[in-house]
């Protein structure tokens, strides 16, 4: 008798919104607003979520555990209920820090075995981004046609996001300001 069983896939991507816009995924963690930032702090500046102690000052800000065992936990699930790799896309302002520690964190909740796990660390190596950006703490991605930055477009259809794309590029879409998409409520 054969083995039909196939193999699964599951992609960790950590990123930076302050680089380039998010990547395409089944589910993505915004973590620019709700976690404390090493950036922020002089000794763990330079460093990035691959060094420990940046990586433990990250697992150590309340809610990261929880959240990082949830999106496991539903991309585990996910990756049994449909045929193609899942992603989870993990962005903060810069790439180098909290994305990273959670990206690590979850690959390491996802290690039994249940799938293979893929990690990529896309802007880690990026050059820091200047402090005023961070803190704003809303470096928005552009548009994911021309790239550019500003007021970031969104457009929903049936209550789902679509796409992130400007007013040149999709006159459909209709402009949010930050404090709008805040409350995770797409029109």
């Amino acid at each position: 008798m054969t083995n039909h069983r196939r193999e699964r896939t599951i992609r960790i991507v950590s990123f930076g919104y302050g680089h380039d816009p998010a990547p395409e995924a089944e589910i993505t963690l915004d973590l620019r607003r709700r976690f404390r930032n090493p950036h922020h702090d002089p000794t763990m500046k330079q460093r990035t979520g691959l060094d420990e102690d940046v990586y433990a000052h990250v697992l150590n800000t309340p809610g990261v555990r929880d959240l990082a065992a949830v999106t496991a936990l539903a991309a585990h699930d996910l990756s049994h209920a449909v045929p193609d790799p899942i992603t989870i896309a993990c962005g903060c302002v810069g790439g180098r820090h909290r994305s990273v520690g959670i990206a690590r964190h979850i690959a390491e909740i996802l290690a039994d075995g249940c799938a293979r796990i893929e990690v990529e660390h896309r802007d880690v190596h990026r050059p820091l981004l200047d402090s005023t950006t961070h803190d704003r703490g809303d470096a928005r991605p552009g548009c994911r046609d021309c790239k550019g930055t500003g007021w970031v477009e969104y457009r929903a259809r049936d209550g789902e996001f679509v796409s992130l794309r400007c007013r040149a590029c999709d006159p459909a879409s209709r402009t949010l300001a930050p404090a709008e998409n805040a409350g995770g409520e797409w029109s």
